[in-house]
């Protein structure tokens, strides 16, 4: 018997399935510091940003859009909705959401075909929301990482450099794939990431997003994120995520 999940619930049940696992601080037989010692120039450049971007932190506003669609192991849509969110970033580890919308797109009944609808979704959550940031570069995660420079490339005017990142252990659930810094910076420019180690229920996953600097912070500006849980005979989801950010502005200790 197949489970009836409501299509909001499958969604955010596939975000925290591909990310809520915690990364390992260290991989065995790698020694802390390790990366650091290791790394070219640049790299370097990137680790001091990341280990000092608590001290040159200030909050800011922005405004991120988020665009899903559910689809069935089949490829037929289920459910496809936009949701806006103008939030406060009070400190790395503290969000404040300030508006939120949902404008439902199309959603599918069960025992129904479905019809589309331009509704606005007014459901509140229930304020509990999790904070997962893929952090390669921060202290406490690069050591379990293996990075090797790919080659330099110029992307809408900009020089960027990439890198390959590979785990020393791919036995656990880190990530892998590609990440681009800035050339003349050291700042994260973009990411292509796939965890390197497959989960009960994800049966593939990849992550995508895009940098730009703003007050001396890295911050996103697009990405998207496609996976699929799929669990035999139980089971077989499609989800794909686009994620645009902007309206960045710095705020004051009051607001």
């Amino acid at each position: 018997m197949r489970p009836t999940i409501p299509p909001r619930r499958w969604l955010l049940a596939g975000v925290l399935l591909a990310l809520a696992a915690p990364l390992p601080a260290g991989a065995a037989g790698h020694h802390p510091g390790d990366s650091y010692r290791d790394a070219d120039a640049l790299l370097r450049q990137a680790f001091d940003l990341e280990d000092a971007e608590g001290d040159r932190f200030q909050p800011y506003r922005g405004r991120v859009e988020v665009h899903s669609w559910l689809h069935d192991g089949d490829g037929a849509l289920e459910y496809e909705a936009i949701n806006t969110t103008v939030f406060v970033q009070w400190t790395p580890d503290s969000t404040e959401n300030l508006e939120e919308t949902e404008t439902i797109l199309f959603e599918k009944e069960d025992g129904d075909s479905g019809e589309e609808n331009g509704e606005e979704g007014g459901e509140e959550d229930d304020g509990e929301e999790g904070h997962v940031a893929i952090a390669f570069l921060s202290a406490a995660h690069r050591d379990a990482y293996r990075f090797k420079r790919q080659g330099e490339e110029t992307r809408d005017g900009r020089r960027l450099v990439a890198y390959s990142l590979r785990p020393h252990d791919r036995g656990k659930k880190y990530w892998e794939g590609t990440f681009w810094l800035e050339a003349d910076t050291g700042h994260l420019a973009g990411f292509d990431l796939a965890p390197s180690k497959r989960r009960f229920g994800l049966h593939a996953m990849r992550m995508r997003m895009d940098f730009a600097v703003f007050a001396g912070l890295a911050l996103p500006v697009k990405g998207a994120m496609d996976l699929e849980i799929k669990i035999r005979f139980i089971v077989h989801k499609k989800v794909r995520t686009t994620m645009e950010f902007g309206d960045y502005a710095l705020v004051g200790a009051g607001g």
